[in-house]
């Protein structure tokens, strides 16, 4: 019969496989692909290192044990930092308080560990608590700050792309918000009702290894601002790089040098008129920085003047144009020849889903029952 240490080492085992294996891919991903990825692929290695010490705890010297086990610290500093690398905007000084505390604590813990064992202190358990206890608060706090920045980065992406698709971080936010009550709540929840060791394991082997996949393939697949110079580089509608970098680092509610209402009202109009009259909508890469290079007016005012007299961040807007043209297409002989799919990246959507929301949340209704409606 399998007794509960033997499970535990089981479950061990597969997690300190897996990721190793998944943060090992993301590194060589991240030769060819993106360098940032490699951020995480190191993140998650740690984790590997820090199961390994676990598996090891018996065989190894103490001080061996110690060192491994103090990567810890390490592990939500480097997540910080690869989800740091994603974002438009973000605080250099909380990037290096995150760094310096993550650091020091790193190699003052491990100074205490060869001091302990040099002069045999014997203070072993109190390194355990304070290991513990500042990685608890590290983790917690890096968390926090991931979980606002992203809600930053969130609102700013709307405000300069027209597809948002796999630029938005709603997937480290879910994985983060996972992470963060499984630490913070399922301890109660275990301790409340008695949970056993095993199947605390086993919860545990789950969650990790769906946030681990969850992580890994949303990292892959996401698009940074870099991604987008070179995509727009090769269309016929060329954005300055460095309208792009003004727009990456503009506060959309810094009011100086405000235009007057009237010159709000102007340039709106001619925002609206160049986009109707050239269709820039139908640009599925279309961005803020394109439509302020061509009108040559700053990108803090066009994003000032559409969400001001618009109503609306970048992102809806052009998606108002881009579901009106499907309600033409949709209208006339050419929806028949076409899925509605067809109809939705036709009109410049590079996804069904938001295709669909913006459909019915501007029309009332789906694609499908305004077919059947005419």
């Amino acid at each position: 019969m399998i007794n509960d240490i033997t499970y535990n080492f089981l479950f061990t085992v597969i997690e300190m496989s897996q990721s190793f294996i998944i943060g090992f891919f993301l590194l060589l991903l991240s030769f060819n692909k993106s360098k940032k990825l490699g951020l995480l692929g190191v993140s998650v290695i740690s984790i590997s290192i820090l199961d390994l010490s676990l598996l090891l705890e018996n065989n190894l010297s103490e001080y061996l044990f110690l060192f491994l086990s103090s990567f810890i610290f390490l592990i939500p500093l480097f997540f910080f930092l690869y989800v740091n690398s994603l974002l438009i905007k973000n605080n250099s000084l909380i990037k290096r308080i995150i760094t310096y505390a993550s650091i020091v604590c790193f190699i003052l813990y491990n100074i205490l560990n060869t001091t302990n064992i040099y002069f045999n202190l014997d203070l072993l358990p109190i390194y355990f608590e304070l290991l513990d206890f500042f990685a608890a608060i590290i983790t917690f706090a890096v968390m926090v700050i991931i979980v606002i920045q992203i809600f930053i980065h969130n609102k700013l992406i709307k405000n300069q792309y027209s597809n948002i698709n796999r630029r938005e971080l709603n997937w480290i936010l879910y994985c983060s918000l996972l992470l963060l009550s499984y630490t913070i709540i399922t301890p109660y929840l275990f301790s409340y009702f008695n949970v056993k060791d095993v199947l605390q394991e086993v919860i545990f082997f789950f969650i990790s290894f769906f946030w681990l996949i969850g992580i890994s393939y949303n990292a892959v697949l996401f698009k940074t601002s870099n991604d987008l110079i070179e995509l727009s580089e090769s269309k016929s509608i060329i954005p300055s790089i460095s309208l792009i970098e003004n727009v990456c680092n503009v506060n959309l509610s810094d009011s100086s040098d405000d235009l007057s209402n009237s010159e709000e009202e102007k340039l709106f109009f001619k925002i609206k008129d160049i986009i109707s009259k050239n269709q820039l909508f139908l640009d599925s890469d279309l961005t803020i920085a394109n439509v302020s290079n061509l009108i040559e007016e700053h990108p803090k005012y066009v994003s000032k003047v559409i969400n001001s007299i618009g109503k609306n961040n970048f992102n809806a807007f052009i998606n108002a144009y881009r579901v009106n043209y499907a309600l033409e297409q949709l209208s006339k002989e050419i929806a028949s020849k076409n899925s509605i799919e067809g109809v939705g990246k036709m009109s410049g959507f590079k996804s069904n889903s938001v295709f669909y929301s913006s459909f019915k949340k501007r029309v009332g209704m789906t694609p499908k029952q305004y077919i059947k409606s005419l």
